[in-house]
C-alpha cells in the first residue's frame, strides 16, 4: 500500500471495497468541525452526513493524533480527536483509487508531535497562493507546523499596527543578489511585499483546518537591519541604516541596553500573539554579531548594573527578558541554538538545533530540542548537496542519541530559506518530494524506515504532483549517484553558482 508516512501498523486483506458516487457519512459530533473538510475532498461525489459508508467515531485511549482504520464492508476511521480523525481521512484518501479502496486494517500514531517545515519569506516573498498549496501538502502528509520567518535583515513581511510605517518602508530594498556571485539585478525588490494582519488570520485559519499549527518568527536581536532601517534609534550606534541588499552576517544589531528597543520588541509580540493562537513563538537569535555592544555604553551600563560578565551572557540576558515576556503571554520561547552560548538560558526554551555538533547537549540537559541540522534538512541546498535518501535519514539515530535525551526531542523541522529561490517553481523544486521524505522521517518509527521501499511508495505521488502541475524535483535528480550522478554533481555545481535556477527544468 502506497502510503506516506507510512503507517505504524498494516494488516492487508483480500478483496476491494467500491466506494460509491453517493456516499453516506456518519460524523461524530466531537469531529463535526470535519464537516466542511470531507465534503471539499471527495470531488466528484456527493456527501450526505446521515449514511454508514464512511463512519467517524471516538475511542478512548486512542494516542493524541492517532487513529485506527478499518476497510472492509465500510469504512471505519476511529480516533481520541480531532486530528487524529483528520489523519485517519488523510489516510482514506492516499488509499482511494478511483472508486477502490482496499480491504484492510491499520493501527498508527505519529513519533513525533512536532512535525515542520519553516519558509523564509523576508529574503524573497511568497504570497497566499504559495503557502496554501504548501499548507495543502503538508496536511496530506500529516505534518503539523508551519514555521513562517517573516523578517530578516532584508526584509520585514508583516503589518504592525502600532508602528505603521514599519512594514510599508522595511519590505523593500535597493536592489537584490542574481547568483551565487554576488552579481546583482540593478533592480529593487519588495515593494508592496508584506503581509496585513487580515492576510495572516486568513492563513491561520487556513492552516487550522488543516491541523496544522503556524509559529511565527521575529528575529531579534540580530538579523535586524530592516526594522532598524526605519528606526535607527533601536541600534547601538543609532546612524541611518537602509535595508540590506545582501546577505550574511549583519554588524548593525539591537541595543539591549537601551528600553525603546526592549519596548518596540515588546510590543512587536503584543501584536503578534493577537495574530498567532500557537502555544510557540520563535524568537530566532542566530548569528548575532557583538562587536557593537562592546563599543557601546547604553550595553556596557547595563551589564555592569546587572552583573553581566559577557556579550554573550547578555544575549541570554535578552532572551531570558523576552521568554519571560512571552511565558506571561502562555507561549513557548523557541531560538535557534545559538541561544544556549550563554551561562544562564532559562530551562523551558526550546532550542533548534540547526548546526555544529553540540545541539544535542540541551536535550542532554532535560531541555526541548527541535531537529533542524542543516547538512540533513536544508532545502534550500542543491539536491548534489543534500539528496532525497539524505534528508529521509534524518532523526536522533544520525546523532547516536540515547533514548533519554530522545524524549527530549520534539521532533523535525526542515527550513526552506530562500537567498536564492526567486519564484513558484524553484520553490516547488527545492520543497517536492523532499516534503514527502521530512514528513515520514517525523512520523514513522525509526524500526520501519526503508529508503528503498519510500522510493516505491512515492511514485504515486509523483503521478498526484504532475496531475497537479507541481514543478518537483525528478528521481533522476534527486539522488545523484554513480557515474551519472557524479557527472550530475560536477554540472550543477559549475552552473548553479552564476544561475540558481539551473537545476529546475519543469
Amino acid at each position: 500500500m502506497k502510503i506516506i508516512p507510512l503507517p505504524k501498523k498494516i494488516a492487508e486483506k483480500n478483496g476491494e471495497l467500491i466506494l460509491k458516487k453517493e456516499v453516506g457519512v456518519c460524523l461524530d459530533a466531537r469531529f463535526s468541525s470535519l464537516k466542511k473538510t470531507i465534503e471539499d475532498r471527495f470531488p466528484g461525489r456527493k456527501i450526505k452526513f446521515d449514511g454508514d459508508d464512511i463512519v467517524f467515531s471516538y475511542k478512548e485511549g486512542l494516542p493524541v493524533e492517532g487513529y485506527e482504520l478499518k476497510s472492509d464492508e465500510n469504512v471505519c476511521v476511529s480516533a481520541s480527536d480531532v486530528k487524529g480523525a483528520f489523519y485517519g481521512l488523510m489516510t482514506l484518501l492516499q488509499l482511494l483509487e478511483g472508486d477502490v479502496l482496499p480491504k484492510c486494517e491499520i493501527e498508527d500514531e505519529p513519533r513525533f508531535p512536532y512535525r515542520g517545515i519553516m519558509l523564509d519569506v523576508a529574503r524573497h516573498f511568497f504570497g497566499k497562493d504559495e503557502i496554501k498549496s504548501l499548507l495543502d501538502n503538508m496536511a496530506y502528509y500529516k505534518m503539523n507546523v508551519f514555521h513562517w520567518h517573516l523578517t530578516e535583515d532584508q526584509g520585514w513581511r508583516i503589518e504592525i499596527k502600532k508602528y505603521p510605517e514599519l512594514a510599508p518602508k522595511a519590505c523593500v530594498r535597493k536592489n537584490d543578489w542574481k547568483n551565487h556571485l554576488g552579481q546583482m539585478t540593478g533592480k529593487p525588490y519588495g515593494e508592496g511585499c508584506y503581509f496585513t494582519q487580515e492576510d495572516v488570520k486568513e492563513i491561520v485559519s487556513y492552516a487550522a483546518e488543516r491541523m496544522i499549527t503556524v509559529v511565527p518568527e521575529i528575529d531579534m536581536p540580530g538579523h535586524i537591519t530592516s526594522a532598524l532601517s526605519v528606526f535607527p534609534e533601536l541600534s547601538c550606534e543609532g546612524k541611518p541604516l537602509e535595508v540590506s541588499t545582501k546577505y550574511g552576517i549583519k554588524s548593525s544589531i539591537g541595543c539591549v541596553g537601551n528600553e525603546d528597543f526592549i519596548r518596540f520588541m515588546k510590543d512587536i509580540i503584543d501584536e503578534m500573539c493577537e495574530l498567532f493562537p500557537a502555544p510557540y513563538f520563535h524568537i530566532g537569535g542566530d548569528e548575532v554579531p557583538k562587536d557593537k555592544w562592546k563599543s557601546c555604553p547604553k550595553c556596557q551600563k547595563l551589564m555592569k548594573e546587572k552583573g553581566i560578565k559577557s556579550e554573550n551572557d547578555l544575549q541570554g540576558y535578552f532572551t531570558n527578558l523576552i521568554t519571560e515576556y512571552l511565558a506571561e503571554k502562555g507561549k513557548k520561547t523557541i531560538g535557534w541554538d545559538e541561544i544556549t552560548e550563554t551561562n544562564d538560558l532559562r530551562s523551558d526554551a526550546i532550542v533548534q538545533w540547526w548546526h555544529g555538533k553540540d545541539g544535542g547537549k540541551w536535550a542532554e540537559k532535560g531541555g526541548k530540542a527541535i531537529l533542524s541540522h542543516n547538512t540533513l534538512c536544508y532545502l534550500d541546498y542543491p539536491y548534489i548537496l543534500t539528496n532525497l535518501e539524505k534528508i529521509y535519514r534524518l532523526g536522533p539515530e544520525e546523532y547516536k542519541m540515547t533514548p533519554e535525551i530522545v524524549k527530549n526531542i520534539l521532533g523535525i523541522e526542515a527550513p526552506l530559506w530562500t537567498e536564492f529561490v526567486y519564484d513558484r517553481k524553484k520553490f516547488e523544486f527545492m520543497l517536492y518530494p523532499r516534503v514527502q521524505a521530512v514528513a515520514e522521517a517525523a512520523w514513522t518509527p525509526y524500526a520501519q524506515k526503508n529508503y528503498k521501499d519510500f522510493e516505491v511508495r512515492l511514485t504515486k505521488y509523483l503521478k498526484e504532483m504532475d496531475e497537479k502541475g507541481i514543478c518537483y524535483c525528478p528521481p533522476k535528480k534527486y539522488n545523484p549517484v554513480g557515474l551519472r550522478g557524479l557527472r550530475q554533481r560536477l554540472r550543477v555545481a559549475r552552473k548553479i553558482v552564476k544561475d540558481p535556477n539551473f537545476e529546475v527544468d519543469c
